[in-house]
């Protein structure tokens, strides 16, 4: 067995790892199996099939979340027939790197890998993917009931820019992706945060397979960071809700 595919192998067992004890942790009633099953199906359905979603007002923050269904949205934006400006990541490594210059040069996009406030600033949209748990500075918000450290630096930037925020999250229709939008009214940061999570987890129940679960979402507590194992047996034993 070459080296590349033992890695893979080991990443995809530990992946499979956190889906299972993420969803005996949360009594969801969904094997690992059958999340990449549907998980995958998601991604194909997502590439080949048309979306459809609502105009946006030119000057805005659109929070999203990571799934198999992203593709949708760069088809949305050539079908809007504006520029969005999508902050992610910096790449890892260089096939990510050619998939975002291969983005910007197919469809009307930019990548801002985060955190530029410059870029940002001087966007009129910007979509921005969220994940709990992150090293970006945040706030413990509830999330599935539990506390997960959330980022903020987009929402203070956005009370900071007077900018309205929109959640964005995916429908799978028959033959299509319907993309939708709703405004996010809080006021503060911290509001704000904890809105965006109760849109998400709306989301998710909606179709548990359409969320990356394997990121650790709860891996920081107030008193400590746990390790891949701890993790495991946090959420598998469910001893969270003692």
């Amino acid at each position: 067995m070459n080296l590349p595919f033992r890695i893979f192998r080991f990443l995809l067992k530990k992946e499979t790892e956190i889906i299972t004890a993420h969803f005996t942790g949360l009594g969801i009633n969904l094997s690992a199996e059958d999340f990449w099953k549907n998980f995958t199906r998601l991604a194909f359905f997502s590439i080949f099939k048309p979306v459809k979603g609502p105009t946006i007002i030119e000057d805005c923050y659109i929070l999203s979340y990571h799934t198999p269904l992203l593709p949708s949205l760069v088809k949305w934006t050539k079908n809007l027939n504006t520029k969005l400006t999508i902050v992610v990541r910096a790449p890892r490594n260089v096939f990510l790197e050619l998939l975002y210059h291969l983005l910007e040069v197919v469809y009307p996009v930019n990548i801002c890998y985060r955190f530029n406030i410059s870029r940002i600033q001087a966007a009129s949209k910007c979509v921005f993917f969220i994940d709990q748990d992150t090293r970006a500075k945040g706030e413990f918000v509830p999330f599935f009931g539990i506390e997960a450290k959330t980022p903020v630096t987009v929402f203070r930037l956005a009370v900071e820019m007077n900018k309205p925020l929109f959640f964005l999250s995916y429908s799978v229709r028959e033959n299509y992706v319907q993309i939708n939008l709703e405004e996010i009214k809080a006021t503060s940061p911290q509001q704000m945060a904890n809105t965006f999570n109760l849109l998400l987890e709306s989301a998710i129940k909606t179709d548990l397979c359409s969320w990356c679960w394997f990121h650790k979402r709860w891996r920081s507590r107030r008193d400590k960071i746990f390790n891949h194992e701890e993790y495991i047996h946090f959420f598998s034993s469910r001893s969270w809700l003692q």
